[in-house]
């Protein structure tokens, strides 16, 4: 039994620690303190060596969402998300920012929110409570959605909505995100608890596949993605087993 941090109350709840449960990576910024289920990450001074991982790739359509638990005024800027294809264990000395620093050493896309903050204020009257992303109680989600056998989008959400796009001029001079090569490697969810976002928690989303779903798990486990082209089906089936379901 530990303490995970629970979204629905302002309290943290004892419950049983699931094997399948989202957690952040034991490797993290200097500034950071990880609690002991790892599933809130505070920055503890500074501004910056806050950067923080998920603690396992991501697959697929695969989500994973943080809430904003605490924020520190005196500071600029917001928390930065995005995917890494860089192991975090491999990583014998972290930078002090994910942007520039992470996203120069290449296979990294972060999204920063607070270029993107504008459009969330005004996006912000058409969410079911009035809460901006960047403030406490906002819910901020990643994930990679493949597009072909080769490359995949990054999406963003924001209090359960996906932003329609992360564009190059939300990113730093990092590889376009609708351009991930996602068949390269292991793709981990990154944030960096920057500037005024000061505490994090993750949030757990249980998904329970459908019969399509399991179907479609079926066949790919028979074939690899890559040949999926050459199958004599349906330009929309193969669009299905190829975008996780089209979602």
């Amino acid at each position: 039994m530990d303490m995970v941090f629970d979204p629905s109350g302002a309290e943290r709840k004892t419950i049983v620690m699931d094997s399948k449960m989202k957690r952040f990576h034991l490797q993290h910024g200097k500034n950071i303190s990880i609690d002991e289920s790892r599933t809130v990450a505070t920055r503890s001074s500074s501004f910056a060596d806050a950067i923080v991982f998920s603690s396992n790739p991501l697959l697929p359509n695969e989500q994973f969402v943080v809430q904003i638990l605490q924020t520190e005024r005196g500071w600029s800027g917001h928390l930065r998300i995005g995917l890494t294809q860089i192991d975090p264990s491999t990583i014998s000395s972290l930078p002090q920012f994910a942007m520039p620093n992470l996203v120069q050493r290449g296979r990294t896309w972060i999204c920063a929110l607070s270029k993107l903050h504008s459009s969330l204020t005004n996006m912000v009257s058409s969410f079911t409570e009035s809460t901006l992303p960047t403030e406490v109680g906002g819910y901020l989600g990643v994930r990679f959605v493949p597009c072909n056998d080769h490359t995949a989008e990054m999406k963003i959400s924001v209090n359960g909505r996906d932003l329609r796009y992360c564009t190059a001029e939300t990113l730093y001079d990092g590889p376009l995100s609708g351009e991930i090569p996602y068949q390269d490697g292991p793709i981990y969810a990154v944030f960096d608890v920057y500037g005024t976002t000061k505490a994090i928690g993750v949030v757990q989303i249980s998904y329970f596949p459908s019969l399509q779903d399991l179907c479609r798990q079926a066949i790919l486990r028979s074939i690899q993605s890559t040949a999926v082209s050459a199958l004599p089906l349906p330009k929309t089936l193969k669009m299905y087993l190829l975008n996780d379901g089209g979602n």
